[in-house]
């Protein structure tokens, strides 16, 4: 019954599709789907399935290794962000400890971009839900523009094309477009870009990180897409794009140096 219409490159998984000879770890949830990332993906964007019509609705599916080298232990979540627009997103959910609920259960600690919990469902209600719902609310704002057909990057002349129909149809304003920003690192967190240019300067597009807590940019986090764009309009300036860099930058650093101390607590390491 699925449809054969494609989803956008951009929200693709790239997986092989699963074969008879793979060996296919089973899990208990009611949302768990022995199928592959492109077949996910179509199950959730048509909402044929009873359960799957809503956004934040999410299908659990096996994790079949790629690569012989690869030593992560999880399982994978697809879930929707937006029937509307078909955004569906792919993740990797790291597991640690031991399996909770015997055979097809999950271990007891689910790791997910930085964040801990303690079952699928808990992962359901605090991450996918909350993320969904925020990513609804940037959709919903009256300056989202859903760039359809980029796949890898947004494409600067259709962002400059809109932004002189908006300057134009709203003379004397500063016009600025919300969308969906790609990501082609499968392990970055999904991000929405926020795109302007100020008179005789270039086109700045600065992202903005989603977080099951709220929106992150320039190390502050928002609830609340109004909230957010109504601060950026106050602090806007021309140097504004490189204190967000700077901002993005302490971020990384931060989270890579965590990596590494728990890599050291793993191994029953300390630093000095």
């Amino acid at each position: 019954y699925l449809s054969t219409r494609l989803i956008s490159n951009q929200f693709a998984d790239a997986v092989k599709p699963l074969s008879a000879g793979d060996r296919i770890r089973q899990i208990t949830h009611p949302n768990f789907r022995c199928v592959d990332g492109t077949t996910a993906a179509q199950v959730l964007v048509d909402g044929l399935e009873p359960g799957m019509e809503d956004d934040g609705s999410f299908i659990v599916r096996p994790h079949i290794l790629q690569d012989p080298r690869d030593r992560r232990r999880g399982f994978k979540l697809t879930w929707k962000m937006s029937s509307e627009n078909q955004v569906i997103l792919h993740e990797f959910v790291t597991e640690e400890g031991e399996i909770v609920g015997g055979e097809g259960g999950v271990a007891e600690r689910l790791l997910l971009r930085g964040d801990t919990y303690s079952e699928l469902d808990d992962v359901a209600a605090n991450y996918v839900a909350r993320c969904a719902d925020l990513g609804s609310r940037m959709m919903q704002h009256r300056s989202y523009f859903h760039v359809a057909s980029f796949t890898k990057k947004l494409d600067d002349s259709v962002l400059r094309k809109e932004l002189e129909r908006r300057t134009a149809t709203n003379a004397g304003t500063l016009a600025y477009i919300l969308s969906a920003a790609p990501n082609s690192d499968p392990n970055a967190a999904f991000t929405f870009c926020l795109s302007y240019q100020l008179p005789g300067r270039d086109l700045t597009k600065i992202l903005i990180r989603l977080t099951p807590s709220g929106f992150r940019l320039a190390g502050r986090n928002f609830v609340d897409p109004l909230q957010l764009t109504k601060w950026w309009k106050r602090h806007l300036r021309k140097d504004f794009a490189q204190l967000v860099n700077q901002a993005l930058s302490r971020e990384r650093e931060a989270a890579r140096q965590a990596e590494r101390n728990d890599r050291y607590h793993r191994h029953g390491r300390h630093r000095d």
